[in-house]
């Protein structure tokens, strides 16, 4: 199969990227076809580079998020028609998908990876296009179901949930021996990530002499709109007294992230901010490690957390707190082998070819 996967133009799609959720699934899913056997044409950002692809680059990674120099690149280079079985538009802005749905034997897919509304540039196809538009978890296809504009993410357009794994080989869980006594807060620096709500209870149990532990707080601190947010989560880790609420270290490479992972008594989650997340791909890499994820019930959470067995999803600040006393009482190896049959990378390959599979025989949905 003549398979073409298109990337977002923000980040370029390697294996030692340090941020880009969306980035290091597509060169994931790259890789399982191009194992596979398929003949896989990236079109992604310059400095991208994901063995055993025809790679075609378009422009320097730009982190406004602006798509359309690439797209003006990649529209005359190809006949997507002809050129390709598949074409599997993975762009925030989904311009490709959005024209091509113009032509109903187009062989495309657009995979939407967060809430959006896409209200970019172009009309929005749903009145005239196949719609095979494909969803990252059962709340995120609940969500853009619901008619456009009804709320955020609403798209008007019925749509499938594709599994997108992750490679637990290099995911695993250490010596139950060597786990810290610390907990972990990771996230990208944005406010509905919720930092503040962990930091706010380490700050309380200090201040009234309760011990919690050490609290370490890591994230993707410079490709972030809100610098001020920034300081903010930095201020309230150095504490309001000369003693450290939280370890404070921003962003950190792979390697380290699954060191702190492995290690870490529990990896706390706090999305504050409704609907929520469609999707986390921290919650499988955590668990893959075998760490419990400590999280709230908004957004795909529930998908992706086995309450009281791979981690707890906690309604409110009491039931965090009883949370972090239970996570000494899950089974590690168990957290990390359920990730292994949900989300490892077969599942991912499996789950995209039923799609191509589907897509090739002319369904739409």
């Amino acid at each position: 199969m003549k398979v073409c996967v298109i990337a977002p133009s923000i980040f370029p799609v390697r294996g030692d990227l340090i941020y880009g959720g969306a980035e290091w699934i597509i060169w994931q899913l790259c890789q399982q076809l191009a194992k596979h056997d398929h003949e896989v044409t990236l079109i992604a950002p310059k400095g991208s580079d994901v063995p055993g692809t025809n790679l075609f680059e378009t422009v320097e990674p730009d982190k406004s998020g602006d798509e359309w120099g690439a797209f003006e690149k990649y529209e005359y280079a190809f006949d997507f028609s002809k050129d390709f079985d598949i074409v599997h538009d993975h762009s925030h802005h989904a311009l490709p998908y959005k024209l091509r749905c113009l032509h109903p034997d187009l062989r495309i897919a657009h995979t939407c990876h967060g809430l959006q509304t896409w209200g970019y540039h172009v009309p929005f196809p749903v009145f005239y296009g196949p719609a095979r538009l494909l969803t990252l978890s059962t709340f995120h296809q609940d969500i853009t179901k619901q008619p456009h504009g009804s709320c955020a993410g609403a798209m008007g357009m019925n749509s499938r949930t594709v599994i997108h794994g992750i490679d637990t080989d290099v995911y695993r869980p250490c010596d139950r021996a060597v786990v810290s006594d610390y907990f972990l807060v990771f996230g990208l620096m944005a406010p509905h990530k919720g930092h503040t709500l962990p930091l706010k209870i380490w700050s309380d149990r200090k201040m009234a002499n309760m011990s919690t532990g050490p609290l370490i707080v890591a994230g993707e601190d410079n490709f972030v709109g809100d610098k001020k947010y920034v300081r903010t989560i930095k201020e309230l880790c150095e504490g309001p007294t000369a003693k450290p609420v939280a370890n404070y270290i921003g962003g950190i490479s792979q390697e380290k992230k699954i060191e702190l992972f492995q290690r870490a008594r529990g990896v706390m989650l706090p999305f504050i901010t409704k609907p929520g997340e469609a999707w986390s791909l921290i919650a499988l890499e955590a668990q893959a490690c075998g760490c419990p994820v400590i999280s709230t019930p908004n957004g795909a959470i529930p998908e992706l957390i086995e309450q009281d067995k791979t981690g707890f999803i906690c309604k409110d600040d009491k039931a965090l707190i009883e949370a972090m006393e239970k996570c000494e009482t899950l089974d590690r190896e168990y957290i990390a082998s359920r990730i292994r049959v949900r989300f490892g990378l077969n599942s991912l390959y499996d789950s995209h070819m039923a799609i191509y599979e589907a897509i090739l025989k002319g369904d739409t949905w």
